[in-house]
C-alpha cells in the first residue's frame, strides 16, 4: 500500500471510529473539504465538526475503499460508505448508503485538500438492492 493510500485508509478509520484527535497528524491546518460549505472552517477542527454533524444522525459508520490510486502528490481513493443505528429512528432511514471517489491533495504526510464525486446507486449494480428501501 501506497503512503498517500495508508493515510486515506487511516483517515477514514480515524472517521468512522470517532477518533478526532487523529486529524492533528492526517491534515493540515489550512484543509478544506471542498464538498462542505465555508462555515466548517478547515483543518482538523473542520473535520471535526464533519464528524460531529456525521454522528448525529448515525451512531455507528463503516467504510470500505474499493479502488486507489497514488501520483506524486495526490491519491484518489473509491469508498464505499454506510451509516446505520440511526440516531433519531423516526426521522431518520435505517441506513445510508453511498459511493464516493475522494481526491486528496497530500504536501508533507499531510492532505491539504480534498474534493470529493459522490456517484449515484444506479452506477454501482451491488447497489441497487439498498436503493430499493428507499424508493417507498
Amino acid at each position: 500500500m501506497t503512503p498517500g493510500v495508508k493515510l486515506a485508509q487511516a483517515h477514514f478509520e480515524s472517521v468512522v471510529s470517532n477518533r478526532v484527535d487523529d486529524f492533528d497528524d492526517q491534515v493540515s491546518d489550512t484543509f478544506r473539504y471542498e464538498f462542505l460549505p465555508p462555515v466548517f472552517g478547515a483543518g482538523p477542527a473542520m473535520l471535526r465538526r464533519w464528524c460531529a454533524t456525521l454522528f448525529s444522525i448515525y451512531r455507528q459508520w463503516s467504510f470500505e475503499i474499493t479502488d486507489s490510486h497514488e501520483d506524486k502528490d495526490s491519491v484518489v481513493v473509491r469508498v464505499n460508505w454506510r451509516g446505520f443505528d440511526p440516531a433519531s429512528p423516526a426521522d431518520t432511514a435505517p441506513e445510508f448508503i453511498d459511493v464516493a471517489m475522494f481526491a486528496y491533495t497530500m504536501k508533507n504526510g499531510k492532505f491539504t485538500q480534498c474534493t470529493a464525486s459522490y456517484l449515484e446507486y444506479d452506477e454501482h449494480e451491488e447497489l441497487k438492492p439498498q436503493r430499493e428501501k428507499y424508493s417507498d
